[in-house]
């Protein structure tokens, strides 16, 4: 996950509390990183596990009833795609 300094090339500011700044630096410490290096080791895996989270779909009775409709209809074969 390690990013040379100089390709990184873009600044994102956060408005903390003292009492939040002090704690993610206290966090920081205990790991021999940066308050900048912490936070963004921390918010990159937090990006990379929103992205794999499996999304889910809420589907309404009637979609539901054609959904599984489709799934337990017979299949129809179109020959030109063989």
């Amino acid at each position: 996950m390690s990013t040379s300094p100089e390709t990184r090339s873009t600044t994102v500011e956060i408005q903390l509390s003292e009492e939040e700044k002090q704690t993610l630096e206290t966090a920081a410490a205990s790991r021999s990183l940066s308050l900048s290096e912490y936070l963004r080791e921390i918010a990159l895996i937090a990006a990379k596990e929103e992205t794999i989270q499996p999304q889910s779909t809420l589907l309404s009775e009637g979609e539901w009833e054609i959904f599984l409709s489709l799934l337990e209809g017979p299949t129809e074969i179109n020959d030109n795609n063989f």
